[in-house]
């Protein structure tokens, strides 16, 4: 169980930096170009470089990115592909098998957003909202009152004898 935790861990780190390209075709010699024509068209102001872009499937590219920042600023106006010359190119995050699981499970119930994890896993619990809020109204309780007690007597301390030196007609010591 931690072992597969700890290559799940590792499997997200190495793909941090990474980003999911269908419809940019497999030829390895032409991907670089398609690659820097589709982000001059999303990001004019901005230049993209790549660390590698390989191809996985046909049809399916996956490029390392050399900075975070930028990985994130693609991915966020890779929506505008739609309204592009490139409609039929998709951008997305490189997730690992977990992550993809994960995604279909949550999907194919789109009403009940809850899952639970199998035993021994950590995956995080998703509430949903009817669970948080309740169906019927709770009753209505009346604000809490305050419960007086009577007071406890008081017991009169008795005085304890304090010598104030008059400061008025003795000098202060070591004054004279």
């Amino acid at each position: 169980m931690i072992h597969d935790e700890i290559m799940e861990s590792k499997e997200r780190e190495k793909r941090i930096n990474s980003v999911v390209i269908r419809g940019l075709g497999t030829e390895v010699t032409t991907l670089q170009a398609k690659f820097d024509e589709v982000v001059t068209v999303i990001l004019p102001n901005k230049q993209i470089q790549l660390q590698e872009i390989v191809p996985i499937r046909p049809n399916l590219v996956r490029a390392k990115i050399t900075d975070f920042s930028l990985r994130r600023d693609l991915l966020n106006a890779s929506k505008n592909l739609r309204d592009s010359t490139f409609p039929r190119i998709y951008i997305n995050r490189d997730l690992t098998f977990k992550q993809r699981e994960l995604i279909k499970k949550r999907s194919t119930n789109p009403n009940n957003l809850t899952t639970h994890p199998q035993p021994g896993t950590r995956e995080p619990t998703f509430l949903s909202l009817p669970t948080l809020l309740p169906s019927t109204p709770a009753p209505f309780l009346p604000a809490p009152t305050m419960i007086s007690q009577p007071a406890s007597p008081q017991i009169p301390q008795p005085a304890l004898p304090v010598s104030i030196p008059n400061l008025s007609t003795n000098p202060p010591p070591g004054k004279n």
